[in-house]
């Protein structure tokens, strides 16, 4: 991971950088796909149309909000960011030529811990840094508490662009089943033994 860039970026649209985080038992894969979780899992959402003139500031505004109610936020402001190596242009450029770009170590994203400072804004600088989206507008991210007790997800629906919410994600069935199929796949060691800790913590958590 290039921190220095990763620092850079992310001071343009009001993020402090504190450095990877890494092996936390929190796969960042697992978080990756948490849309895939239904309400009946406790999943809850917000959405706003993307022809709405204010849907940067509205995402804004019920990011931080959801955010809050759900306990994303430790000490000051801090929380973790799924980051991936290809926003290093120079990474990318290397794993499109390398022999074997399939190799899970080309594809492995980490954690980020981060400080929410002020004049933050995350669906429009943010977006537009490809850090936390894929254009002004057009929010794209996946975070976690520092514990793993909750992950948030922005991301662009057909029409919409909308934050999502689940509470205690290690306890989601639908997320321990792609837990166990990633483990049975081709993963990095520190993915494997991230996923493995995750499985144990929802052995911990009342049947369905």
């Amino acid at each position: 991971m290039n921190e220095q860039l990763i620092a850079e970026l992310m001071s343009s649209f009001g993020m402090k950088f504190l450095g990877p985080r890494r092996r936390t038992g929190i796969p960042t894969w697992v978080a990756s796909v948490m849309t895939t979780v239904g309400p009946g899992e406790g999943r809850y959402d917000r959405t706003v149309s993307r022809s709405n003139p204010n849907s940067v500031e509205i995402f804004n505004r019920d990011w931080y909000a959801l955010s809050s109610e759900a306990g994303l936020f430790s000490g000051e402001h801090q929380f973790l960011v799924s980051l991936d190596p290809g926003i290093d242009p120079d990474f990318d450029r290397a794993r499109e030529a390398s022999d074997d770009s399939t190799d899970p170590a080309w594809w492995e994203c980490e954690w980020g811990a981060v400080e929410l400072q002020a004049g933050w804004d995350l669906a429009g600088q943010g977006a537009a840094s490809g850090v936390v989206g894929s254009g002004h507008g057009y929010p794209g991210f996946v975070m976690s508490s520092m514990s793993g007790s909750v992950f948030v997800v922005g991301t662009v629906w057909q029409e919409a662009i909308g934050v999502a919410v689940l509470p205690k994600p290690y306890c989601s069935s639908t997320l321990q089943e792609a837990a166990r199929r990633y483990l049975a796949g081709r993963r990095t060691a520190s993915e494997r033994e991230d996923l493995k800790a995750w499985l144990a913590r929802g052995e911990e958590c009342p049947p369905t």
